[in-house]
């Protein structure tokens, strides 16, 4: 409960009368506990997620990102902070990104996902897997979008040392059937 009260006293400090009102506000309270309950698990879901994760504004510019992704960039929070996804993006992929971002924003896909390239901040390259979605208030542009970043790196590695494998293979192949002739 909520009360305000207030007391009217005459010239000698006597109270005359007493004015106010009491609030019944044990819903609200229930809501605010929910909200701050809802809150806390987003934020600690967000921050020990196994993979990269980040709040991103409309125009690419990282909000918030959990220390899963400063780790994998090789950047403090604060660096990642004052960049945007464009800065990292390895520029053979930026457009195919920048195309999927356009459509989301417009409403004309929900979520999108894709393989591409970042620059860590040591200069090397991570392959990774990209899984973007928004969240929407009530206008048009969304309030911001979730990027869920998972490093593939190794398996891309593995998938080009066994296409160089199978290529070698065949180059063996071809060799020896021309030995044969």
């Amino acid at each position: 409960f909520l009360k305000k009260v207030r007391g009217e006293y005459d010239t000698h400090g006597r109270l005359l009368w007493v004015d106010g009102f009491i609030w019944d506000i044990s819903e609200r309270k229930v809501i605010e506990d929910q909200l701050r309950l809802s809150q806390q698990r987003f934020r600690n879901a967000f921050n020990t997620a196994p993979l990269g994760m980040a709040l991103v504004a409309p125009d690419g510019r990282w909000l918030e990102v959990n220390d899963e992704l400063c780790r994998m960039f090789g950047y403090s929070r604060e660096e990642l902070l004052n960049s945007d996804f464009m800065d990292l993006s390895h520029p053979d992929d930026l457009d195919a990104d920048l195309h999927n971002l356009e459509d989301l924003v417009a409403g004309r896909i929900s979520a999108y996902q894709m393989e591409k390239r970042y620059y860590t901040k040591d200069g090397s390259i991570i392959w990774i897997q990209l899984s973007v979605s928004a969240v929407w208030g009530d206008g048009d542009t969304p309030l911001h979008l979730i990027s869920q970043i998972e490093d593939i790196t190794a398996r891309k590695r593995a998938e080009q040392q066994l296409a160089e494998s199978r290529q070698f293979q065949e180059l063996i192949k071809e060799a020896n059937i021309g030995a044969r002739k």
